[in-house]
């Protein structure tokens, strides 16, 4: 028996998950090792490289077995389309196409196979690796454009990357397995030492121990509660013919707890960057040095976020800062960013996996941050607050609390989607809660549509009105400062100050 099967007998967690912690946890240890070797034993850029292509490997193969061979198979053809084409669209678009065509055929067989939770599929640190190619080959393709254009590009490389780079680069064992994506250009100095020096980075192991242990406390919740609210309790009998404030209660609280699990998989993962080193981000208010460069989720802003857009960008950060830096941007020729969000949202649907529930979550958290952005602007153009902190705390405290309970319930809807993945559990958990959330979006559009618009419209024309009559006003005042003269004339008045 497996040292992973021995555990999972004694812990009572299922061996899939805690081979995946296993694996990631095991990322702590090279974390301390390539400290050793970067900055006492002072090692070459070269050894340091090939140690994170062994470690990277090692944790792939340990979590995918055989399988770790997909993952090989794309870093050697999209190098060979470096090669080819260096710094052009080309490399870009075969790129693309190398990595979301295989990573597509691995989803297509979970699907075919109906493998609905298989953590120890390969396609894991695939689609990782899929952000990883497709993001350094555009900063090589900027890296050029750089020469030739004065813009800004942070993350261009103007110098073809060398085989031990790049593969040490894709393979980087803090990353590997779950993210979170960073530049190329801080792989580089972090190698070879002008990221930090050695002193500033031994002062990251308690940050990041720290970090570890939140990530510890979050996947123990996760394991104590998700037993007691499991995801397939969602589509029970039960919980269909239970009340709708009972589902609401559950669904609240089941949301909750499936979100630590992805949590705690972002701290501890943070964790091992921050010891590594890689995570340097300057100095701080204090003259302390900081370790957020590569923070993949702010747990506190998580649990007291209100607003469902607020919520989203505290969550899996580095994934969407990607997207907003390697597909968003890229299509300003749309001249649409409501177009260009939807086709953002369409490739993360797709680069998670190829099951309904992927797009129904991505399809209504596009709908819903639109017509939250449509509700807050309105209660904006009704009041004379921009926003609720600007209310006394007597009233916005509770206003915020009615407001992150509003937003779980909405946002946990298209999360059970998420966690269930098939188009018949996902329809039947919709028909189990009345499809509340598809009738709230449907009401909303006609209030929007009906109501919104011509208050907004109402108060722009109340608006001009006073602007128009202030400016009557004035020329009458300018008007009244000249009398006409006895003779007919007229005749400026003095006015002494």
């Amino acid at each position: 028996m497996s040292l992973s099967g021995l555990l999972s007998g004694v812990l009572g967690i299922p061996e899939p998950a805690l081979r995946m912690l296993l694996a990631l946890v095991s990322a702590y240890p090279f974390a301390f090792l390539y400290r050793e070797l970067a900055f006492r034993v002072k090692c070459r850029p070269a050894m340091l490289h090939i140690f994170s292509i062994f470690a990277g490997c090692w944790m792939v193969h340990y979590l995918t077995g055989t399988y770790a061979l997909h993952f090989l198979l794309d870093i050697a053809l999209v190098y060979i389309v470096l090669r080819l084409w260096p710094g052009s669209r080309l490399s870009i678009a075969f790129t693309w196409l190398i990595c979301g065509v295989h990573t597509s055929i691995g989803y297509t067989n979970q699907v075919l196979n109906g493998s609905v939770h298989n953590p120890l599929n390969w396609t894991i640190p695939q689609c990782v690796l899929w952000m990883t190619l497709v993001g350094l080959l555009t900063d090589i393709y900027d890296g050029g454009k750089k020469k030739q254009e004065d813009k800004q590009w942070p993350n261009a490389v103007t110098q073809l990357p060398s085989v031990l780079e790049f593969a040490g680069f894709c393979c980087f064992f803090g990353t590997v397995l779950i993210g979170p994506q960073f530049s190329f250009k801080r792989y580089i100095s972090y190698v070879d030492g002008s990221l930090n020096d050695s002193n500033k980075a031994h002062s990251s192991v308690i940050p990041g121990l720290k970090r570890f242990l939140v990530g510890l406390i979050y996947v123990s919740l996760y394991g104590i509660l998700g037993s007691w609210f499991p995801s397939k309790y969602l589509v029970s009998d039960e919980y269909a013919s239970s009340s709708l404030s009972y589902q609401l209660l559950y669904l609240f609280v089941w949301g909750r707890v499936y979100m630590w699990m992805y949590v705690s998989i972002w701290t501890i993962t943070e964790g091992a960057c921050i010891i590594s080193g890689i995570s340097y981000n300057g100095i701080g208010d204090y003259g302390n040095p900081k370790w957020d460069a590569l923070c993949n989720g702010h747990v506190l802003k998580f649990e007291l976020s209100y607003t469902l857009e607020s919520t989203i960008f505290t969550l899996n950060m580095k994934t969407s800062v990607w997207a907003r830096e390697y597909v968003f941007t890229r299509l300003k020729w749309l001249k649409s960013k409501p177009l260009s969000h939807f086709i953002t949202l369409l490739f993360l649907s797709m680069w998670h996996g190829l099951w309904p529930g992927y797009f129904i979550t991505f399809l209504l958290q596009f709908i819903l941050i639109l017509q939250e952005r449509q509700f807050y602007s309105w209660l904006k153009s009704i009041t004379n607050y921009q926003s609720v902190n600007d209310l006394p705390i007597v009233l916005s405290a509770p206003l915020k609390l009615m407001a992150l309970v509003f937003k779980s319930i909405i946002m946990y809807f298209a999360l059970a989607c998420f966690a269930l993945l098939t188009w018949k559990d996902c329809w039947k958990f919709m028909a189990a809660v009345k499809y509340y959330v598809l009738y709230g979006i449907i009401m909303w559009a006609i209030f929007n549509a009906v109501i919104v618009r011509n208050t907004k419209h109402r108060t722009l024309n109340e608006h001009t009105k006073q602007q128009t009559h202030l400016a009557v006003n004035h020329e009458d005042s300018k008007e009244n400062l000249i009398e006409p003269s006895a003779n007919g004339h007229l005749k400026k008045l003095l006015v002494e100050e």
